[in-house]
């Protein structure tokens, strides 16, 4: 989000894009941030998005995983080990 040309930059752009979105922005995690939650590697997080198994979004060049995707996946996998 640039300023306007005529309005001095304050610093904070984000602020006022988190302000305006809400929690919505801090529900898509990076993919490192997946991988300290799950405590997996970056390579068995892209395994899990390419095989469908969890969510993601991709924005630009950018990988995210929704909150709810990564939620859902981890409350299949205790549904899982329920059964087994």
């Amino acid at each position: 989000m640039s300023a306007r040309p005529d309005t001095p930059s304050t610093g904070r752009d984000d602020d006022d894009l988190s302000r305006r979105l809400g929690s919505a922005a801090l529900q898509l995690l990076t993919v490192a941030e997946v991988c300290s939650l799950l405590s997996v590697s970056r390579w068995q997080v892209y395994r899990l998005i390419n095989g469908r198994e969890l969510g993601s979004v991709k924005i630009g060049r950018r990988r995210l995983v929704p909150r709810v995707d990564l939620d859902a996946f981890v409350d299949a996998l205790r549904r899982r080990s329920e059964v087994a």
